[in-house]
């Protein structure tokens, strides 16, 4: 790590959810969950979403207080919070909280402060308190420490779990673990403790303590815990220490007033500091606290602003702005050192990283190149061609009016191995040969060309041909500008499908990688093609520039993100701003690659340098857990190792998460519940819970598991919840056993009622003949009035063919319309009678189906559906025949009659079933009601069924049919 190396924070507070700006602790959980305290509760944060937690006076189970002061965990999982006012134990799955209290007094106390919770190697918790020191051992249980450290707050515990601490009349105490912390020793201190300055103690992982005040000038001293001696080195800051943390590579991070004083090897090596023009500087004001989660991200947490984070990845980036909000910049070059960019709101001069504008304020600067003798040539939006010497005065100008460029649209600008600058526009391109002259060759035929005019990219290779990127195609030319190929995209046929060419890059081994905007990347080798696209791992088919490293790697610009193919692995990896990159959103063409080896691409945010040759690229892993589990809406906790769901549930969610503290957005989560489906099914990022309301009587296993590319996904780590439906009572083993026996026992009642048995089954057969007379004159009324008024209409439709004046087109319109309904009548019905019982659910869903297909036929035409099933419910063939009919008519009526925009169906069943089709059409009049047979239908189907059938209907206001079950 080097001085003045470039430190970008991502900020998070109130805007983003946080409960308050002041934070004073951060701490990771073993789930990889992040939990922030603040002055106005504790918070977690899987990356995406902030969760608060505060004080309820009314309820016992939330934290004693609001103001959060520090947070740990116990092997238990449990998390143990300090607050102004008590110490808390808080289930992350349940959010409940036990309020621990050693001392009834606390209670009644203003504050009860327990800002200090430190862990041994072990995972053991000590708590300070003033009269019950305690520990909490593995099994989670809390267990009384010796007298000797009553009192003692601030300790810490060293390698071997011995404990090391401050004491204002004593000096610097240990306890050693060997005698159950009861031996005391005191060794001197390296100065005298004064009144009113607070001391602390960490712990490094080499053995090293760290002692520090808070003075005005606040002073660091060092101590070995192995040879128990104070080192002769010592640190004093221009400011208050707030906090130290020290990360895994040993450096400290001192939290003061005045931002972070990183520390290593007993020397400041950086002060990083607020700066107002970078929107990725550390918070402004105090800083409170820092943290190092386990991905070795770095938390700070500020006074007033908030929490930020930085990765160690982000070293690789260096990020350059103009200072003008959504400046993208389209292109850049070098020139004696000095950099020049161009973007969407003129020419910039890069000095000590900070760009400076020379020329064309507030015209867009599409491209930049330069030549052999160092000049830097302009391209500037329906504005022309400029050259400029190495001062950037403009030297020589090339436009539409007064020169034989065509056009004044430049679109990309490069110089080849000969020292011509080719000019690519959308009518061709140019190219200049004699720069002492300023002749130029434009490459125009007047014959049609199958790859277009349209020049996007110019790309030299390894044997001086010219790849031109154009939007139908690729054109190869030979070091003399004569076409040797053409490699079209201009149909989904052609040899790259459909798509416009982006750019071209070629690989060490010689062969060329073609980015396209639809359809992924290329590879031409040998003469053949090959494709790459998300489903090889591309995070998306929109490339917007392509470029080689030194290592042989091929780096694509997306829309999201920096795709990287590695040749040995055959495979992509994905780079987003979770990952460092300062942005996921580049400009088209502007990805280039300097004589250093740095790779630059213009973005929406500046100029972003990657040091790609110090980039490794390892495949990532994100283990998805079962962050919880609620059972009627309420969170569970399952202690066993097979949680057991009582009879009588409504519905259980499962809850997932990442073992991360940041979540990058194109994480893919896979999901499988094992006992009803093996298959694993895609979960979206953005609604990470799935709910189940109707579950088999067995043991099942909810499954999940997640990764970053669907290359990684068929290995990544599984994680499963194991739970068992329990049945109700008479449906299980047992119950069915008991009812055989009492079967058995009324065996003999029954034989001496057969014959009272026996006339009651004659009658009961009339009365099923009857019935099914009932059912067989219903259903011949139905395909009567149904398919029969259709079929009728078809045969006279089909004798009107022969009639030579009927519209012949218009009547095959008609007649097909008629085939479809008798079609679709049929289906219905033939469906409602196959199913001999059918669940309210599946009634619902087959209408969905069919009323969203009507509706497609009608664009004018919205649907809304309102489904409320409280209580599943089985619909025989007349029930679910008749309720589909009256809610066909009343949707066709709907769709037909009332001119409406809007149609909301409502299905419940809460304490009777109900169904109701309402939309906002111009209404029924009474006439009309009264001469409606459709109407009159609805009715007696609904009455032949038990239903009240009502409607209601205002002209010009709608109408809303409803029925009800009585």
């Amino acid at each position: 790590m080097g001085k003045g190396q470039q430190y970008r924070f991502i900020p998070f507070n109130v805007s983003n959810g946080l409960s308050q700006n002041s934070v004073h602790c951060i701490y990771q959980d073993r789930d990889g969950l992040l939990w922030i305290g603040t002055q106005d509760g504790l918070n977690s944060f899987d990356g995406r979403n902030f969760k608060t937690y505060r004080n309820n006076p009314a309820d016992t189970n939330t934290l004693s207080d609001h103001f959060t002061l520090t947070i740990n965990e116990d092997p238990q999982g449990y998390l143990w919070i300090g607050t102004g006012h008590g110490l808390n134990r808080l289930n992350k799955h349940t959010g409940k909280v036990n309020r621990i209290y050693f001392d009834p007094e606390e209670k009644e106390r203003l504050t009860a402060n327990y800002n200090w919770l430190a862990k041994n190697t072990s995972g053991e918790i000590y708590i300070p308190h003033y009269k019950t020191p305690s520990l909490i051992n593995k099994m989670g249980i809390l267990f009384p420490l010796p007298d000797t450290l009553k009192g003692k707050g601030n300790i810490v515990f060293d390698e071997d779990d011995n404990i090391w601490t401050l004491d204002p009349l004593h000096g610097f105490l240990y306890f050693s673990k060997q005698s159950s912390y009861n031996k005391e020793e005191k060794t001197h201190l390296p100065v005298t403790l004064n009144a009113g300055i607070v001391y602390k103690l960490i712990s490094a992982e080499n053995g090293l303590l760290w002692l520090y005040s808070d003075e005005p000038k606040s002073r660091i001293f060092f101590f070995d815990t192995k040879s128990k001696k104070w080192l002769d080195k010592n640190l004093q800051l221009p400011t208050v220490i707030n906090h130290i943390h020290i990360s895994k590579n040993g450096i400290g991070w001192v939290s003061t007033l005045t931002g972070i004083y990183l520390v290593k090897d007993f020397s400041i090596q950086q002060h990083i500091t607020y700066k107002a023009s970078d929107a990725n500087s550390i918070p402004p004001g105090s800083i409170l606290c820092s943290y190092e989660d386990r991905q070795g991200n770095s938390w700070i947490g500020s006074a007033n602003a908030g929490i930020a984070y930085y990765n160690p990845l982000f070293n690789n980036y260096q990020l350059i702005t103009t200072g003008v909000d959504n400046n993208a910049i389209t292109s850049s070059a070098e020139v004696n050192g000095v950099v020049w960019l161009g973007s969407a709101d003129g020419l910039y001069k890069v000095k000590n990283n900070t760009p400076v504008q020379t020329l064309f304020k507030g015209k867009r600067v599409s491209a930049i190149t330069k030549d052999k003798f160092n000049n830097l040539w302009v391209g500037v939006q329906n504005d022309g061609l400029y050259v400029l010497n190495s001062n950037g005065s403009i030297i020589k100008t090339y436009q539409r009016s007064d020169s034989s460029l065509a056009v004044n649209r430049i679109l990309y600008l490069f110089t080849d191995s000969k020292n011509r600058v080719f000019v690519c526009t959308e009518v061709g391109f140019y190219v200049f040969t004699d720069i002492a002259t300023w002749k130029s060759f434009y490459q125009r035929n007047t014959k049609p060309v199958r790859t277009g005019w349209y020049v996007l990219h110019g790309f030299e290779d390894d044997k001086h041909n010219i790849w031109l990127s154009k939007h139908l195609g690729v054109d190869v030319l030979d070091e003399n500008l004569n076409l040797k190929k053409e490699i079209f995209s201009d149909k989904a046929s052609a040899p790259i499908s459909r798509a416009l060419i982006t750019g071209v890059a070629q690989d060490k081994n010689g062969d060329m990688w073609i980015g396209t905007l639809r359809s992924g990347i290329y590879l031409y080798k040998n003469e053949t093609l090959r494709q790459y696209t998300t489903a090889n791992g591309l995070t998306s088919n929109l490339i917007y520039g392509i470029q080689c490293d030194d290592k042989g790697r091929i780096w694509a610009t997306t829309t999201n993100g920096i795709n990287v193919y590695v040749p040995e692995e055959n495979r992509f990896y994905s780079l987003t701003s979770s990952d460092g990159l300062p942005a996921d959103e580049y400009v088209l063409g502007s990805f280039f690659k300097n004589a250093k080896g740095q790779l630059t691409t213009g973005s929406s945010k500046g100029l972003i340098t990657i040091d790609a040759n110090e980039i490794e690229l390892k495949a990532r892993k994100a283990e998805a857990i079962v962050n919880s589990v609620l059972v009627n809406a309420k969170a569970i906790e399952a202690n066993g190792e097979i949680f057991v769901l009582k009879p009588g549930f409504k519905t259980i969610a499962f809850v997932f998460s990442v073992n991360q503290s940041v979540q990058p957005k194109n994480i893919l989560y896979h999901y499988r519940l094992l006992g009803m489906d093996d298959k694993w099914q895609s979960l979206s990022p953005d609604n990470l819970q799935i709910t189940y309301t109707s579950l088999p009587y067995k043991k099942l296993i909810m499954q999940v598991r997640a990764a970053y590319s669907l290359i990684d996904i068929e290995t990544a780590p599984v994680n499963e919840f194991q739970f068992e439906v329990r049945p109700p009572f008479w449906k299980t083993t047992w119950f069915r056993i008991l009812a055989g026996v009492l079967l058995f026992g009324l065996f003999f009642f029954i034989i001496q009622q057969y014959n009272k048995a026996k006339y009651r089954k004659q009658i009961q057969a009339l009365q099923t003949q009857k019935e099914l007379q009932q059912e067989r004159n219903r259903i011949s009324r139905d395909l009567h009035d149904n398919i029969g008024a259709y079929t009728s209409a078809l045969i006279a439709g089909i004798n009107q063919l022969k009639n030579p004046a009927v519209n012949r087109e218009e009547n095959i319109t008609e007649l097909n319309e008629y085939a479809s309904n008798i079609m679709g009548y049929l289906r219905e019905t033939i469906w409602v009678l196959s199913n001999e019982h059918l669940t309210l659910t599946a009634f619902t869903d087959r209408f969905k189906n069919y009323a969203t297909r009507i509706v497609k036929n009608y664009p004018q035409l919205s649907i809304r559906f309102d489904v409320d099933i409280e209580k599943e419910k089985e619909l025989v063939p007349q029930h679910s025949l008749n309720l589909f009919r009256i809610l066909q008519e009343a949707l066709q009526n709907a769709c037909k009659h009332a001119a409406a925009t809007e149609v909301g169906v409502n299905i419940s069943n809460k304490e009777k079933m109900k169904c109701t089709v309402t939309d906002n059409g111009k209404g029924i009049t009474e006439a009309a009601r009264e001469d409606s047979y459709g109407l009159k239908n609805m009715q007696l189907r609904a009455e032949e069924i038990g239903f009240t059938f009502t409607i209601e209907s205002f002209t010009g206001k709608g109408t809303t049919v409803t029925l009800t079950e009585k």
